[in-house]
């Protein structure tokens, strides 16, 4: 006895299958600009342009990201570019804020103009508007010894991307209904499998 498999079965897997990647929606931001603020506590001349450098505890770079579409996310993925001048033997570490909410921490040593890319996940943060804010952690910089700076422009391109990876209402419902499906379609075969034999 031949067995024929349901024409739509195919069907049913394939929304079961793509369902999952349609279930988390991101939205990539760049750095730099007017909306681009730095504050530098030793030298305010160390901010602004394409390059923003700071190195004492407590100083900042942040920047504010409106009208994303996104009501809430719970990943943050960075790709900076950064100028490193720090002095042999050095450290700086700058913790990462999203909406008030340290995500994160990056930390350099060694000099050069460098990559940084990182995937922070956490528990979700509301929007549609995100700041984020790097902060210079204790000890800083000693002066003298360098810095770490964020370049933007024509400098280099650093961006975020915000992403939620928690099912939007009708990705959950398209997966459920694909599931539901194919676990009908399994229990109707062995249904008739029985009968003929």
């Amino acid at each position: 006895m031949k067995l024929r498999k349901p024409f739509w079965m195919p069907a049913l897997v394939g929304i079961c299958l793509t369902a999952p990647a349609a279930m988390q929606g991101g939205v990539l931001v760049t750095f730099g600009g007017s909306g681009l603020s730095c504050f530098n506590s030793a030298n305010s001349a160390a901010c602004g342009g394409a390059e923003d450098n700071i190195w004492n505890t407590g100083d900042f770079i942040s920047q504010t990201f409106s009208g994303t579409g996104l009501a809430s996310v719970n990943q943050l993925s960075l790709s900076l570019s950064l100028v490193n001048v720090l002095a042999s033997g050095q450290n700086e570490s700058w913790s990462i804020d999203l909406n008030g909410t340290d995500v994160g921490t990056l930390s350099e040593t060694g000099s050069g103009v460098t990559s940084y890319s990182n995937t922070f996940n956490f528990a979700s943060i509301a929007g549609p508007n995100y700041t984020i804010l790097f902060t210079v952690l204790a000890p800083g910089v000693p002066g003298g010894n360098g810095t770490l700076g964020l370049l933007t422009g024509a400098d280099g391109t650093s961006t975020a991307t915000l992403s939620s990876t928690v099912p939007e209402p009708s990705s959950l419902l398209l997966f459920l209904t694909g599931a539901a499906g194919i676990g009908i379609a399994i229990v109707r075969g062995k249904k008739t499998m029985k009968l003929k034999a």
